[in-house]
């Protein structure tokens, strides 16, 4: 009986044999497996590169870049180094601060030979930095990024849409242990997520370097320049000078002009005022405006054309063909107090973008009744405060039929429209800008290759402050553009900040930039 049980017991051991060596095989594959594994992957964070910036042809403007990079003790050690790179035919990519950053990967033999070279100690850094291809030519708009994110402009505006999480990825090791990349296309930017803007770079490059010009020639203290598609709003270029260079480390940062400097427009005001007393049935398309004697005297002053002028009796057209004060002021007078402040937030004065570019929405002269003086002032310009892109803003007004379109700089934004004013008002205002240029105080554009109509606008500078106001030889000049007069597509405004006070009106200085950029866009099939 002993016996019987020995057997199935010798028998039960041999059947569960091949189980316990099936499970310990197992376990040793899966060991096996993971050791081997370990060998081939590795994960590793990485920092993913801030997104690119791109603009609407998708040419980068803003990337990160990866660089090796050299930092040192002194800028004598430094030194020593640039030259040992050039013996090597190595390409330095930037050379500020005690760093030298590279333009191509470099070995570790470099980097030991290099600490040999000039015996000093060398931190080796390899890092994403921001690059900016175009330099100081869009700086005042798209701003720059440091390592705490978006400092000036788009960077910052929009620095949550830029930035990117560190995330951890799997590589393959070769035979050495030495890191290869797995899969390629994780390492692949993908430009869906990059931030695509309105701007087109060609006409960016072409219209800063017409301001630039502009502003030397006109001895401007500075100088800005905006052009809209007046069609959908559309931010095409965005010119200021002084600029700066973004991706220099000791940059001197300098506003965006365009959107950031306030001043009182001037003669420009004159067609945003015709077309309101238009609209509220104070005037019609036939009105005659009597100028004689070329003065007018209203409580507390007394209005007067430029040069002591008479233009006798006029009509709307002429009025803001000759950019007449009286003619304005009388028909500015027939506005009552709430139509004043809202004829200007229609065309909007006095409002913000639905961004956040501005330092501010620029100031009205807001009264529960307003004084003759006053009424006077805000229609032909003064009491208010508008920037560069609120003028263009007003003038797509004139270009779209009545309908005022808000200007964007993302491209994915929805197109924003208001109709401010009728067709027809619109219509008459847009015939009366061509008499400006074809007999006004734009002259100076008549024989461009492209029919343009516009308004200059020439006004005293006031500077705030006790003992201050406005100034004796210190000018605001400036002057909104639209073209091609017979199928309106852009609006062009330009500003300029205390030019010559010998040379100083807004169509003077402002011709020779228009001229030549009316004609590349028309050379380089723009128009």
């Amino acid at each position: 009986m002993i016996k019987i049980r020995l057997i199935f017991v010798l028998i039960f051991i041999l059947f569960l044999l091949p189980f316990v060596k099936y499970f310990q095989l197992k376990g040793l594959e899966e060991r096996i497996l993971k050791e081997g594994i370990s060998r081939v992957y590795t994960e590793k964070e990485f920092t993913a590169p801030r997104r690119k910036i791109l603009d609407r042809n998708s040419i980068e403007l803003a990337t990160d870049i990866r660089r090796d990079t050299f930092i040192f003790s002194s800028n004598a050690e430094k030194e020593k180094i640039i030259e040992f790179s050039n013996k090597n035919s190595i390409e330095i990519f930037l050379n500020a601060n005690k760093r030298i950053w590279f333009q191509n990967p470099i070995s570790s033999n470099f980097y030991n030979d290099s600490k040999e070279y000039c015996d000093c100690k060398i931190i080796r850094e390899e890092k994403y930095r921001r690059y900016y291809p175009f330099g100081s030519v869009a700086s005042t708009l798209i701003g720059f990024a440091g390592t705490e994110g978006g400092l000036e402009g788009v960077e910052r505006i929009f620095n949550s849409r830029l930035l990117t999480k560190s995330e951890k990825r799997k590589l393959i090791k070769d035979a050495r242990q030495r890191i290869v990349m797995g899969d390629i296309n994780d390492f692949i930017d993908n430009e869906e997520n990059s931030l695509t803007l309105t701007l087109d770079i060609k006409l960016q490059y072409k219209l800063q370097e017409e301001l630039e010009k502009a502003v030397a020639m006109s001895e401007s203290n500075a100088g800005a320049a905006i052009l809209l598609d007046s069609s959908n709003g559309d931010i095409l270029a965005v010119a200021n000078f002084p600029t700066y260079n973004p991706n220099d480390p000791e940059r001197e940062i300098t506003k965006n002009i365009a959107f950031n400097q306030f001043y009182e427009p001037g003669s420009l005001m004159k067609p945003v005022t015709i077309a309101g007393a238009i609209k509220y049935g104070h005037v019609n398309f036939q009105t005659l405006v009597d100028t004689n004697p070329g003065r007018l005297v209203i409580p507390g002053k007394v209005i007067t054309e430029a040069g002591g002028k008479n233009h006798g009796e006029i009509s709307l057209t002429e009025v803001i063909t000759l950019s007449s004060q009286v003619g304005t002021t009388k028909v500015g007078l027939q506005f009552d107090d709430r139509q004043i402040l809202e004829n200007l937030e229609n065309f909007g004065f006095g409002k913000n973008f639905n961004n956040n570019f501005t330092d501010g929405s620029g100031k009205i002269l807001i009264r529960e009744k307003y004084q003759p003086t006053e009424k006077a002032a805000i229609s032909y310009g003064y009491s208010v405060e508008v920037n560069t892109v609120q003028l263009a803003r007003a003038y797509t007004v004139f270009a779209n039929g009545g309908v005022m379109v808000e200007p964007k700089i993302l491209l994915e934004e929805p197109v924003a429209k208001k109709q401010v004013i009728t067709v027809e008002n619109a219509k008459f205002i847009l015939d009366a800008l061509r008499t400006v240029v074809t007999q006004g105080t734009a002259r100076r554009m008549k024989n461009i290759d492209v029919e343009i109509v516009g308004k200059t606008g020439t006004t005293e500078k006031f500077i705030p402050g006790k003992g201050k106001g406005y100034t004796d030889g210190k000018y605001v000049s400036s002057f909104a553009a639209i073209f091609p007069y017979e199928n309106p597509k852009y609006v062009l405004a330009i500003t300029f900040d205390e030019p010559d006070p010998n040379n100083y009106y807004g169509g003077t200085i402002s011709a020779p930039l228009i001229k030549s950029f009316v004609s590349y866009l028309k050379r380089t099939n723009y128009l």
